[in-house]
């Protein structure tokens, strides 16, 4: 015989010996090569995979992997050619007579049987974001076959072959659909599945800790810029694309303002982080009490910025003076008897004349006492494009009077020495002072306020530290 021919096996075709158990000997005709064998679902769902099978192979019957039709359970199987039931693990020889039309069936049967019941319902849980997978709901329990499970993200049923008996698990926030249903066991038909609409929710953020790159700003007459540099949530610290931010980014004037980060995504609810633009003590008008009312006059004039102000009753001065946006130091300030100091360099260079300048003069006494200091004068450089500085201040009156208990308040403005360009912002327009308050009170918005009988004089400095008198009497 050739090594090319298909081999072939002959049969007698008749039944040899007894079965043992479950296990048959089939008579067979003549055939050739491997068969496939296929599983018949006979109104069940699902698929089972096809094997190859040949002519005198032992085949065992597996267990059945179909889902069952509506009220019924799995019985038996049967095989072409062969009469007789078979259930999982019994087997038989496969003959010639098993092959019909090119190929084995084997077909599930199936019988009546009573849905399977739960005897602990799975419930919803109360679920919050914790940033790890959460089961969804709770494990059920039944006596009457195996408890399944599914998910989904919409009311509607799986099919069967999504079911396993894993609960379901999941870690962003969202509304999800857990299904459960009853694989049933050889007496229970499969239930139908049953749905548990549950929710992870969002973790609150209103106790986080919110961050800012500033708290406490000074005053500069600008608009000022915070960020939010961190947010922190217990010892962890949230990324950035979990909240968004919202309020007071932005300042110009003093005040408090506050900055709002709201949860987004697995995070809710809102946190909040204020941060100030206060006067520096240093913007604090001088000290009624020491007479040191002096205002202070700026020349800038062959590289140097010469500055001068009134005695009064002091008799030795300490002269500061720093560019503006930074801070005052000892290497900057000259200490004088006169009434007049000269700046030729700051810190150690040529002065910059095309920014600012800011300059306050502290006064003592003969003993070395501190009686006062002047406003800080905010002075802009003779070359700067932008800012002017004031070269006169208006009264719409030279004097007032007031009763004891009133207010009264007189317009006050100013000229610049060059109209082309703007004011310099870094302080209020005015500040205010009154040389006795037990005559005259005046606030940081210039209303005049009679206290006792007498006359004082009210002071109006402007940015730059010039100033002019109101003479009040009170009456």
């Amino acid at each position: 015989m050739s090594k090319t021919m298909p081999s072939i096996i002959l049969t007698i075709a008749l039944l040899i010996g007894l079965f043992s158990g479950t296990e048959y000997a089939i008579a067979a005709h003549a055939v050739t090569g491997q068969y496939p064998l296929r599983y018949e679902s006979n109104g069940g769902a699902g698929t089972m995979d096809p094997i190859e099978v040949s002519i005198g192979d032992t085949f065992v019957f597996p267990e059945c992997e179909f889902e069952a039709p509506a009220n019924k359970t799995f019985l038996n199987w049967q095989i072409t050619g062969v009469d007789g039931i078979h259930y999982p693990g019994d087997s038989v020889v496969i003959a010639a007579n098993c092959v019909s039309g090119g190929a084995i069936t084997v077909t599930a049967y199936w019988t009546n049987a009573p849905a399977a019941g739960v005897t602990t319902r799975p419930e919803e849980k109360q679920l919050t974001y914790s940033g790890s997978a959460q089961e969804l709901i709770t494990s059920g329990s039944t006596s009457e076959g195996t408890l399944q499970y599914a998910i989904t993200d919409t009311n509607t049923a799986p099919t069967y072959d999504k079911f396993s008996a894993e609960i379901p698990k999941r870690t962003e926030v969202g509304v999800y659909y857990v299904w459960y249903r009853v694989r049933g066991d050889a007496t229970h038909s499969n239930s139908n599945p049953v749905s548990i609409k549950t929710e992870i929710t969002g973790k609150s953020i209103a106790g986080a800790t919110v961050t800012l790159n500033a708290a406490t700003l000074e005053y500069t007459g600008s608009e000022q810029n915070v960020k939010v540099e961190k947010v922190m949530l217990g010892d962890t610290v949230l990324p950035e694309n979990c909240y968004d931010i919202t309020g007071d980014l932005t300042a110009k004037e003093p005040g408090t303002y506050k900055v709002t980060v709201t949860g987004k995504g697995n995070y809710k609810d809102s946190a909040t982080a204020e941060w100030i633009i206060k006067k520096s003590s240093e913007e604090k008008t001088p000290d009624a009490k020491s007479r040191f009312l002096s205002s202070v006059k700026v020349k800038q004039k062959k590289g140097k910025l010469i500055v001068s102000w009134s005695k009064g009753t002091a008799s030795k001065f300490d002269v500061y003076a720093a560019y503006c946006g930074t801070d005052f130091s000892q290497r900057n300030m000259k200490t004088t008897g006169r009434t007049t100091a000269t700046f030729k360099k700051l810190n150690g260079k040529p002065i910059n004349f095309k920014k600012s300048f800011k300059i306050y003069v502290v006064g003592y006494d003969s003993n070395g006492q501190k009686l006062g200091r002047t406003i800080t004068a905010h002075v802009s450089g003779k070359d700067n494009k932008e800012f002017a500085n004031v070269k006169s201040i208006h009264l719409s009156k030279k004097s007032v009077s007031v009763e004891v208990g009133k207010t009264t308040k007189v317009k006050a403005s100013v000229k610049l020495d060059d109209n082309s360009k703007k004011m310099k912002e870094h302080a209020p327009m005015f500040r205010y002072k009154s040389s006795d308050e037990n005559v005259a009170a005046v606030d940081e918005n210039g209303n005049i306020t009679g206290v006792g009988a007498g006359t004082c004089d009210i002071y109006y400095y402007a940015v730059n530290g010039i100033s002019k008198t109101l003479k009040v009497t009170v009456q």
